[in-house]
């Protein structure tokens, strides 16, 4: 018997230790990564999933526990465009050829020149049912806002920044559209270092 109870606090260690624990950051506090930095919506604290030099990823609940929001910041290589119009074509292209799963239905969509920032971005907003994360056995809404970017001193180097959200369907956030635009206004292009 006394075997059984090691080794069963054994198994029940060994399984708290395999738990991830997440580096936590405030919200409102700056954090860079190469070519640029952010500053994370809210004053409430994210969870960071994933820091790398070329991608960021974080995330909290909503103010309901059932609502969860992803801050995710990425660079990656672009083809160099010269002007808004070119690269509002160039992700609209981009994005049509990202592979239809099954998983999401699109129920609204906008991408435009984003006039709000000095660079080159394209301002996208979208609004799809998620049938991979049921709650309560039906589909949950995910929505993103968000921005492509040129980097301003890498014309082959692309910016993207998003803030996505999701949750049971009918559940509304009043407040996700003025978190997302002010992620998207902290956003600061640096200087690469080599």
């Amino acid at each position: 018997m006394r075997a059984i109870i090691i080794c069963l606090t054994l198994i029940l260690l060994s399984s708290c230790a395999a738990q991830p624990s997440f580096d936590r950051i405030p919200g409102g506090t700056r954090m860079s990564q190469h070519g640029v930095s952010f500053v994370p919506p809210t004053n409430k604290v994210w969870s960071v999933l994933l820091r790398y030099s070329y991608q960021t990823t974080l995330a909290m609940y909503g103010d309901d526990p059932s609502e969860s929001l992803i801050t995710q910041v990425s660079v990656f290589n672009i083809d160099p465009q010269k002007s808004k119009e070119a690269f509002l074509l160039y992700i609209q292209k981009k994005r049509a050829e990202e592979p239809d799963t099954g998983r999401y239905e699109l129920i609204e969509q906008s991408l435009k020149p984003y006039s709000e920032r000095k660079e080159i971005c394209v301002w996208h907003r979208t609004s799809s049912k998620d049938f991979g994360a049921k709650r309560e056995g039906v589909y949950t809404i995910f929505e993103t806002l968000g921005m492509y970017c040129i980097h301003p001193s890498k014309p082959n180097i692309g910016i993207f920044v998003e803030l996505s959200r999701k949750a049971p369907l009918g559940h509304v956030n009043k407040s996700f559209d003025s978190l997302g635009e002010q992620l998207l206004r902290s956003v600061i292009f640096n200087e690469f270092r080599s």
